[in-house]
């Protein structure tokens, strides 16, 4: 009698973004990634995306503040889940959930970088979109993955606290 095969367990959020990482990289595109959280303001996260190209000599990038900076951001939780801050109140204690849906910014000169984005998340069994409008974002959900949860809109004080800029 032969033992029964354990079945291979599923990625963890972060092994999945970590090859999406590696995937931009090694096309040469620069990406922040930042745990941190958007201050709300629209600027400071292109500074921070087109510094990280300016960086790494490229203008191929993509970009995402996770979270909101007043919140606590975010973090990954020792399961490899991304959880985000949710603070109702600012004298209230943070509570922490997982992420639903990320946008990401990209250098719109460039949608081909949206499309590798999307396609890359993909292959991670993320479900990934873009509209193919150059004003839009590329949607990541990750609901896909793992069910329903609070679904976190762009920039809302319900979003995301590592930085990781390279190429």
């Amino acid at each position: 009698m032969s033992k029964p095969v354990k079945p291979k367990p599923q990625p963890t959020d972060r092994e999945r973004f970590d090859a999406v990482f590696a995937g931009l990289m090694s096309a040469g595109v620069a990406y922040t990634f930042d745990l941190r959280g958007a201050t709300g303001v629209r600027e400071d996260r292109w500074h921070d995306y087109t510094r990280t190209a300016e960086r790494c000599h490229t203008d191929l990038w993509v970009g995402e503040h996770v979270g909101h900076v007043d919140d606590g951001g975010a973090r990954w939780g020792q399961d490899g889940v991304l959880l985000v801050a949710i603070r109702p109140l600012p004298w209230k204690d943070a509570t922490w959930v997982p992420v639903g849906q990320l946008w990401w910014s990209f250098n719109h000169e460039h949608p081909e970088v949206a499309e590798l984005l999307v396609l890359l998340f993909r292959e991670q069994g993320i479900d990934a979109r873009w509209s193919g409008d150059d004003g839009d974002c590329v949607i990541v959900d990750l609901e896909t993955v793992r069910g329903p949860v609070l679904a976190t809109r762009p920039h809302s004080r319900a979003r995301q606290p590592e930085i990781a800029a390279r190429i």
